[in-house]
């Protein structure tokens, strides 16, 4: 879910808070927030999801997007979320029940195509299948697959901090982990750059003056 307002904080002050630098140069490999990107490509390329998923260009997108990673010299690691744990059912359960309310609003805008360009467009409904889909297509591209004991963020933030590079995925949670490469946001990156903006926790801190940085969240 996420810091609410974070982003655009960190959006009014990029410059202060990201340094530009090319994929190739953030350590070679970078771990990816497998939950986090299935949502994503899922918003951004507007899959039929209302209809019951479009399994095959699920696939096809999420085979585009790792290969122009390796193109632009990452070696990706995917992390995914496993089985809930106890202390994120009662946030699993609001989740869900939220998204089942909106569904049927979803589904009238989806198909009087309204709103396409606008924030409420990104609310979607995942398939029943996408999951194993994202992850076996995963595997066809013999790229290291992790499924954490619950949510994926601890196990991300410790494989990247082992290899000390950055995670890619699109909760700000991670913006306030002990990150040492820093943390790629997915509504930054563009593939056909070889450049990526790469949040730095300690730079937020000096910016807004916080004397310890380490008093956000270590994991």
């Amino acid at each position: 879910m996420g810091i609410q307002g974070l982003l655009k904080l960190i959006d009014d002050n990029l410059h202060a808070c990201c340094v530009r630098q090319q994929l190739s140069g953030a350590g070679t490999r970078i771990v990816v927030d497998g939950s986090n990107v299935l949502h994503e490509l899922y918003r951004q390329h507007k899959l039929d999801w209302a209809n019951g998923g479009e399994y095959s260009e699920q696939r096809r997108v999420t085979v585009d997007f790792f290969n122009a990673l390796q193109q632009n010299g990452a070696r990706a690691i995917v992390v995914m979320d496993g089985g809930g744990v106890d202390s994120n059912f009662s946030d699993v359960a609001y989740r869900r029940n939220r998204s089942i309310v909106t569904v049927p609003q979803s589904l009238r805008e989806e198909h009087q195509n309204l709103r396409r360009d606008s924030r409420r467009d990104s609310r979607h409904v995942l398939p029943t299948l996408s999951r194993i889909v994202f992850a076996e297509t995963v595997e066809e591209l013999d790229i290291p697959l992790y499924v954490a004991d619950g949510k994926a963020i601890a196990t991300a933030v410790r494989l990247a901090n082992h290899y000390n590079c950055p995670v890619l995925g699109n909760d700000t949670n991670y913006c306030v982990c002990n990150l040492r490469a820093g943390f790629i946001h997915y509504q930054y990156v563009e593939l056909r750059d070889t450049h990526v903006s790469v949040f730095h926790r300690r730079s937020f801190a000096q910016h807004f003056g916080l004397r310890d940085p380490n008093l956000c969240l270590a994991i």
